[in-house]
């Protein structure tokens, strides 16, 4: 089934625009147990944008090597790039490298208001 880029799809958070959320990532290994912090060489992050196909934050390495791991995204990953829709999503990748060259890839999809259309009840 082919999606089209204004259909509802399955999120994992839901926020308002300019919202800092921090998630907790847990990398775990193929048996689904937790990789020890020790043989974790690197953790990077990315943000893109759904609608726009457009890379927000660039992948980056965190400094943090523990498991589970927490990032924080900040106010301009959370706006809203186009004004006239009501949400966006955000997709949050976490590249967990381990045991030197293996890598734990693991993606969250935020949805986004627009606080334009939403009021606070």
């Amino acid at each position: 089934m082919n999606m089209a880029k204004n259909e509802r799809i399955d999120f994992d958070l839901e926020i308002n625009e300019g919202e800092t959320p921090t998630l907790l990532h847990t990398a775990k290994d193929g048996d689904g147990i937790a990789i020890t912090a020790s043989e974790i060489s690197g953790v990077f992050i990315r943000v893109d944008d759904y609608h726009n196909d457009t890379a927000i934050k660039a992948r980056t390495a965190i400094s943090s090597l523990t498991n589970p791991v927490s990032y924080t995204l900040t106010p301009s990953e959370t706006a809203i790039l186009n004004s006239e829709r009501d949400y966006e999503y955000r997709f949050v990748t976490f590249d967990c490298v381990w045991q030197t060259s293996k890598h734990i890839t693991d993606e969250y999809v935020l949805k986004i208001n627009n606080l334009k259309y939403h009021e606070a009840v």
